[in-house]
């Protein structure tokens, strides 16, 4: 019994394992399901714990193996010839298979994992497709040469011929493919940068092989060939940092002062929120021209983003300050109409008197004789919203009365919280202490909206007084109830 188990034995090994079929068949049925079962296990635990290969492992283990053990069987086991197409097709599908692993597996390594700090995120996507095209064709190559057993030569022959006619009808997309390898190489944008392309302007979220996609600010997505962009010009606002400088023109009247007008412009762009003070504004007179003297305005802001909202706020509050200044923007007028429209200026300019008599505190000016020094002491400002009036510990001058709109008063704590004391409404005033005391203001005042003010001057406050005794005692109860509310405010919001 002995001897015949032996004989099996030997006939097994003489017979069987020294033959390549029988090799390639015990491989492929007890090879392939260890494999799988070993990968399943490893593909387990690595999708479990995130790790970014992954998804090729699990490609290896269900598409690759799949295709090599069906190659081996097909080519190996059945006996068909190695020129017959059917191996030829085992063998390319599993050429295939491979090459699709490879790919994966160059994605999940460089892309897919990248942190979005490292220069593997910013990479385009024209690069990657440029990567997979790269491998694809060398992959093509051993396939069409090793497995079909033909001439590369004859290929790249056929290829330069054919080449012709396809790209005469393909001239376009072409020419934005080649734009985009070149815009790739010399990276003027990049994804993420702010540009301005042709009236357009937003971020750039996408650059593939035909065209760059720029979302817009009304959450639009602007198309714009490669060719476009590589044979016109654009601008990268991202680039060499993301602050940007505006320059505003300014026309204003002969009759005022430069040296006021550019006074009165750089306070506004000192409290315009936005405009950086390094670098410090700038105003120029920049040229005489026929109905104006024209000034440049110079600020920078921290983002282009910013920069709309912190112009349309500079322009807005420009509005308020000539009429608060008493400047004036001319219309390009004919000499033959100028007197006509003085006429037209005279009766529609602001009167402070009448304004302040419309109050009913002050109605009783209304009735009283004509007083040129008081009215001479009278001035009428407007404020937009959001302006600032006086500052806390600087002198006001003058008491102003409300006309129209709201102020609001505030003061700062020794914590530097900006605290809301009052509201100032119409016929309501502020500004006491430097009538009576010639103190400095212990709030902050601030245009609660559209505001319109009638300031009186000090030697015209006296006079006032002179003719309503009543009213000083009034400002020197409310200065004092003032103060006292001031100084309540920072000792209960500072904790003492």
């Amino acid at each position: 019994m002995q001897d015949f188990v032996l004989r099996i034995a030997d006939l097994v090994r003489d017979q069987w394992l020294s033959n390549p079929v029988f090799q390639y068949a015990l491989l492929v049925a007890l090879g392939l399901p260890m494999l799988v079962l070993i990968l399943t296990e490893i593909h387990t635990r690595m999708r479990a714990g995130g790790h970014p290969l992954a998804g090729a492992l699990g490609l290896v283990r269900s598409l690759l193996l799949p295709a090599i053990a069906l190659h081996l069987f097909v080519g190996k086991i059945s006996g068909l010839p190695a020129d017959h197409w059917l191996v030829r097709l085992c063998e390319t599908a599993a050429w295939l298979s491979g090459l699709y692993v490879v790919l994966s597996l160059i994605n999940d390594l460089l892309f897919s994992a990248a942190n979005e700090a490292s220069w593997r995120s910013r990479v385009p996507s024209l690069f990657r497709d440029l990567i997979r095209a790269g491998v694809v064709t060398i992959g093509a190559a051993i396939v069409y040469s090793q497995v079909w057993g033909q001439s590369l030569e004859g290929a790249v022959t056929a290829l330069g011929v054919g080449s012709i006619v396809i790209g005469l009808a393909l001239q376009e997309p072409l020419g934005n493919i080649v734009s985009g390898l070149m815009l790739m190489f010399e990276r003027p944008i990049k994804l993420g940068d702010f540009v301005s392309i042709d009236d357009n302007t937003g971020y750039v979220v996408e650059i593939n092989w035909r065209s760059v996609h720029v979302q817009t600010p009304v959450n639009g997505v602007r198309v714009i060939p490669n060719s476009q962009l590589y044979k016109g010009s654009f601008n990268n606002l991202s680039r060499p940092s993301r602050m940007r400088t505006e320059l505003i023109e300014l026309g204003f009247s002969y009759d005022d002062p430069p040296n006021r007008v550019k006074e009165m412009l750089l306070d506004l762009l000192a409290n315009t929120p936005g405009v950086l003070k390094d670098p410090a504004p700038v105003v120029r007179t920049f040229n005489y021209a026929d109905f104006a003297i024209i000034y440049r305005v110079i600020f920078s802001v921290a983002t282009s983003e910013e920069l709309p909202a912190v112009r349309d706020a500079f322009m807005s509050k420009i509005w308020y300050a000539i009429r608060r200044y008493g400047i004036t923007i001319p219309f390009p007028t004919a000499t033959e109409i100028q007197v006509e429209q003085r006429v037209l200026a005279e009766a529609s300019a602001i009167r402070p008197l009448e304004s302040l008599a419309e109050l009913p505190a002050f109605k009783t000016l209304l009735d009283a004789p004509a007083d040129e020094q008081l009215e001479a002491g009278l001035q009428q400002r407007s404020f937009g919203r959001g302006e600032v009036i006086a500052r806390e510990g600087q002198r006001i001058d003058g008491l102003h009365v409300v006309v129209r709109g709201t102020a609001v008063l505030t003061v700062r704590n020794h914590e530097g919280q900006s605290l809301e004391i009052a509201r100032v409404g119409r016929g309501e005033y502020f500004g006491e202490g430097s009538v009576l005391a010639e103190l400095p203001s212990e709030v902050t005042v601030t245009a609660g909206d559209d505001l319109e003010l009638v300031v009186v001057t000090p030697s015209a406050m006296f006079r006032l007084m002179g003719r309503t005794p009543t009213l000083s005692r009034q400002l020197g109860n409310l200065m004092e109830t003032r103060r006292k509310t001031v100084i309540a405010a920072r000792q209960l919001k500072a904790g003492i």
